[in-house]
């Protein structure tokens, strides 16, 4: 059975670049009346997201047999055939009342990001469940249907495995009470340093207070890397400079998916993150989510340089 249990939103993604800086766009003083419009000098749709994202970097690193991948879907989704050789959609639900999900993500020229999203049939993904499936390593919850996270974490730890409560975008979304359940269920935080304060905002706590309720918090940075925080540890691991960088769109999953292959194959936390790291730098080099192609081979031989280094 599988080791690792992804569970997040599948959507549909409008990727859009604008050949200019928000600042410009968006002035602090008119945000009151605001009512802008602006060119997008680009776009790219495609038909995945985060869920697929982290499946098909797993996929690219050798773990698709061991891999598991849960979401819900209007009946207007339908996978290409590329995407159907490296990513199981059998654990799929298509639901017949509501659009599958769409994110609308747009980068300037400085690689800010504003991404507008409609959950549309991801709200109703509490039909999914963890108790059909045996023998989990690790199931990472990401934004999903509130509810479902909540349920995720629960069924995928009374089932003995490590779980990941991955927030994101939903933060939003949960009352304090909701997340303090939800950190302590979780064995593990993940988040990006904006999510990680806007968590600490939420629960009125401190960063000590937070770091208490897991085992492990990750905090990722961006091109400037990833912060393990365990116990009364911290760490920092660098980023990996990329001079031809297209798109960072959704490098965080590839991070992810590198974070999962290096634990369930035995590697440490900080082995982990740096494979994550070096996934993430493969996959920023490619426009969109799923258009990039490396090999274990290749990814291993990254580290290993750095490692030397």
């Amino acid at each position: 059975m599988a080791k690792i249990i992804v569970t997040w939103s599948i959507a549909y993604d409008y990727i859009m670049k604008v050949n200019d800086e928000f600042k410009n766009i968006i002035l602090p003083d008119q945000i009151d009346t605001l009512n802008v419009g602006f060119l997008v000098s680009d776009m790219q749709k495609s038909l995945w997201w985060t869920a697929t994202n982290i499946a098909y970097n797993l996929w690219l690193l050798g773990m698709r047999d061991q891999t598991l991948m849960l979401g819900v879907v209007w009946h207007d989704f339908v996978p290409d055939e590329r995407i159907n050789q490296y990513v199981d959609f059998s654990h799929v639900v298509k639901i017949e009342n509501d659009f599958t999900a769409c994110a609308y993500v747009i980068t300037d020229r400085k690689e800010h990001q504003m991404i507008p999203f409609y959950p549309g049939a991801m709200n109703q993904a509490e039909r999914l469940s963890l108790l059909d499936f045996n023998d989990m390593q690790y199931c990472i919850v990401s934004p999903n249907g509130k509810d479902a996270m909540i349920n995720l974490l629960e069924e995928a730890k009374g089932q003995e495995s490590k779980t990941f409560f991955d927030p994101g975008q939903q933060l939003h979304a949960f009352s304090k009470d909701e997340l303090l359940d939800c950190c302590a269920v979780a064995d593990y935080l993940i988040c990006n340093d904006h999510e990680f304060k806007i968590l600490m905002s939420k629960l009125d706590l401190d960063e000590q207070a937070v770091l208490w309720y897991f085992e492990k918090v990750i905090v990722t940075l961006g091109k400037d890397g990833v912060k393990l925080f365990d116990g009364e540890h911290e760490l920092t691991i660098p980023g990996i400079v990329v001079s031809d960088a297209v798109d960072p769109t959704w490098c965080g999953d590839a991070l992810r998916a590198g974070l999962l292959y290096g634990l369930a194959s035995g590697k440490t936390w900080e082995e982990s993150l740096k494979i994550g790291n070096v996934v993430g730098s493969l996959a920023v080099r490619s426009q969109g989510t799923m258009n990039h192609f490396f090999t274990l081979d290749e990814v291993l031989e990254i580290f290993k340089n750095n490692e030397s280094a």
